[in-house]
């Protein structure tokens, strides 16, 4: 009897699966980053509302890095690469002091300076499976797919 209720328990385990929380599991939705989020490439999906898609075959689509050592946030805007710092506390995310390259740069999928400035009007996140969402206020400004190394 007790090897049938121990067999009975792992399949309802295993076919049911006993994991709470994956990035791949687009439901799962967290308020906290980990090291593994925080040194993920993050590829801009949605700006203002808006899918991003690639405006040209050789363009890159933006991203951001956070860089956990140094609190550091590392990107390519559209065409020129940017660099700034961040703060976490909890579900409060700030970005500040940017710098980036200034190559002249033209059919981009969403404006640098926009995206930037999204950046720098961020006050918190979610996250959402492999989405990251910045948000001021309720408002989303832009989602982020996590992308595989």
């Amino acid at each position: 009897m007790k090897k049938i209720l121990l067999i009975t328990a792992l399949s309802v385990c295993f076919i049911g699966g006993c994991q709470t929380d994956s990035r791949t599991d687009s439901q799962a939705t967290k308020n906290t980053m980990t090291p593994t989020d925080t040194e993920t490439q993050w590829q801009l999906t949605q700006f203002d509302g808006k899918t991003i898609k690639k405006t040209n075959p050789q363009a890159e689509l933006p991203y951001i890095i956070l860089q956990e050592k140094d609190n550091k946030v590392v990107g390519l805007a559209g065409c020129n690469r940017f660099f700034g710092s961040y703060r976490l506390h909890k579900n409060q995310l700030k970005f500040s002091h940017f710098g980036m390259t200034m190559m002249a740069c033209y059919d981009l999928p969403v404006p640098e300076h926009q995206f930037i400035q999204a950046l720098e009007n961020t006050d918190s996140y979610m996250m959402k499976g492999n989405q990251l969402m910045l948000k001021q206020g309720d408002k989303i400004l832009a989602v982020f797919r996590a992308i595989s190394k």
